[in-house]
């Protein structure tokens, strides 16, 4: 697939989300989320995001994903993903495809089980499908992925600490590609250094259950809110040790996050 049939298949989900998110959501329920709450993992607002990571792997191969993802709060509990991603890996001399698209993900449901004025607890279960154009573009198989997020707000700091745990099951798809049982835990500090700016410290770590492997990688993001409804952000990471195969040397990506509702909203960092 090329780039420009990739982008005219988000075309319809840009379409889709717009109208569906328009009697879902109005200003007042999104005015609090222009701010820091939009890196929060339990966080449950309408917004698609386009954002294009640049990856070195530990290997010294790259790889750059470039990705569509819509988010739809479905009410003030719920909430839905879906996620396209375009795969580029260079340097890769093969017959087979090099470019194309990736393994498509969605949230299969998100339900916020716990909220406080604080604090909140969400509790999803997510799937990718093995759409990739090649072997060099996805897992090749069904993926199940069982999330748990627990995010807590600190006022006198004005932050956010957040918590998610993953597991990853394969399952199906091609029989000659390796099973896949991973787990994933990721901690967030988020942190507003102004109305407009803050910035997101994010150390993950993964384990193979199937090889025992392990490995930490740590990215930190800077976002600029540019208006009520648009957000843009400067993301790096470095792989810090380990070989797990979600390791890598480093990653640089840029991206930028859109809200959708009714009305304009009014108000700032929450």
């Amino acid at each position: 697939m090329r780039l420009g049939n990739f982008i005219s298949l988000c075309v319809p989900l840009y379409s889709l989300l717009t109208h569906i998110a328009a009697a879902q959501q109005d200003s007042a329920t999104v005015a609090k989320q222009t701010g820091i709450r939009l890196d929060d993992p339990s966080n449950v607002v309408t917004r698609i995001e386009l954002f294009s990571e640049y990856q070195t792997g530990t290997d010294g191969k790259a790889a750059n994903v470039t990705t569509v993802r819509g988010i739809m709060a479905v009410g003030k509990r719920f909430t839905t993903r879906i996620d396209i991603p375009y795969l580029h890996r260079p340097g890769i001399n093969s017959t087979e495809a090099t470019s194309g698209l990736g393994d498509i993900s969605a949230r299969l449901l998100g339900y916020k089980v716990l909220e406080s004025k604080r604090s909140a607890v969400l509790a999803s279960v997510e799937m990718s499908f093995p759409t990739a154009q090649s072997p060099f573009l996805g897992f090749g198989r069904y993926v199940v992925t069982p999330v748990i997020a627990f995010s807590t707000f600190f006022p006198k700091q004005k932050s956010i600490m957040a918590l998610t745990y993953q597991e990853y099951f394969s399952f199906g798809g091609d029989e000659s590609r390796s099973h896949i049982r991973w787990a994933r835990v990721q901690l967030y500090h988020i942190k507003p250094w102004s109305k407009r700016i803050w910035t997101l410290l994010l150390p993950e770590y993964y384990y193979d259950y199937s090889t025992g492997g392990s490995s930490m990688n740590m990215e930190v993001a800077v976002n600029y809110r540019v208006s009520n409804q648009l957000a843009i952000w400067l993301k790096g990471g470095a792989g810090l040790f380990g070989d797990h195969p979600a390791r890598y040397s480093w990653t640089i990506e840029p991206g930028l996050r859109y809200l959708i509702w009714r009305k304009n909203a009014v108000g700032g960092i929450n």
